[in-house]
């Protein structure tokens, strides 16, 4: 059937669609949708553009993603937290202050997996057999160094070493010690504050991607299993961290068997998302 040539739209036109629907938005997701161009795209939304007119498969491009990202900042259907927000939408280094080591440490193996959360979002769109396949290709090395230093981070701060430098002062020369008690203080107040954040948007977020991969079947299991085990680590962390803790306000002391990297679930999702990205590479490289 003969396409009706007045469905079409050339890129004259596709500009001032964009002028038009951008205005009708705030200047923060104006910003955004310039960010998330070529962002969670798939091969029906460019099917169904081009059987509504226009040959040009770039132009389709364009448009589906001018309206799938519309959508989603008018808050219609599902924002994808991979492709359609930096880093998973997940804060830099969890949110966590360095304080102490034992913070830092937090923030070391936070970092770690919001940089694994970025790598699955930042080629999206790039040429390829798909863009999954764009990814692996461009960030293997990153994912494989990141989860490396996750691994690092429970086997090193697992140590009570990092305990006791909060519950014996008596290793610090006298005159630090008042200024060491501080910073604990600092650290405890910090995972007090930032651990329970960290959780909520660790879980809205999973909420989100296993909401995409029900509506997009098409949706890659092992680029999935990463997205969800990252998540899962993130909020397990944040957990640990705030049950590791407990009774400091009533004796200023951390129990060592509390600490957060000596913990069974945060170390077994670790490991699991070492296996998924291991697997998500064999499955597109």
């Amino acid at each position: 059937m003969r396409r009706d040539e007045s469905m079409k739209v050339n890129r004259r036109q596709l500009k001032r669609i964009i002028k038009e629907s951008l205005e009708e938005l705030s200047p923060v997701l104006q910003d955004e949708i310039t960010r998330a161009k070529f962002r969670g795209v798939s091969r029906n939304d460019v099917n169904s553009v081009l059987a509504r007119g226009g040959d040009d498969e770039q132009l389709a491009l364009e448009i589906s993603v001018l309206q799938r990202t519309l959508r989603e900042a008018r808050g219609e259907g599902i924002a994808c937290p991979i492709r359609g927000a930096w880093y998973g939408g997940m804060p830099a280094g969890g949110g966590y202050s360095p304080h102490k080591e034992y913070t830092v440490a937090a923030q070391r193996y936070a970092e770690a997996a919001h940089c694994i959360l970025g790598s699955l979002g930042r080629r999206v769109g790039a040429e390829g057999e798909t863009e999954w396949h764009s990814m692996v290709g461009g960030e293997k090395a990153h994912l494989l160094e990141e989860i490396g230093i996750m691994q690092k981070v429970m086997g090193e701060y697992s140590k009570d070493l990092y305990i006791d430098q909060f519950n014996d002062l008596s290793q610090f020369r006298e005159e630090y010690r008042e200024g060491i008690a501080e910073y604990s203080e600092g650290a405890i107040a910090d995972i007090k504050k930032t651990s329970p954040k960290l959780e909520e948007k660790a879980t809205a977020n999973l909420k989100r991607l296993i909401a995409i991969k029900e509506a997009e079947p098409e949706f890659p299991d092992s680029v999935y299993k990463v997205g969800m085990y990252t998540y899962q680590t993130l909020g397990l962390l944040s957990r640990a961290m705030l049950k590791s803790i407990e009774g400091w306000d009533e004796n200023k002391k951390l129990h060592y068997n509390l600490n957060a990297f000596k913990d069974n679930r945060l170390a077994n999702r670790t490991d699991l998302l070492e296996q998924a990205i291991d697997g998500m590479i064999r499955d597109l490289s």
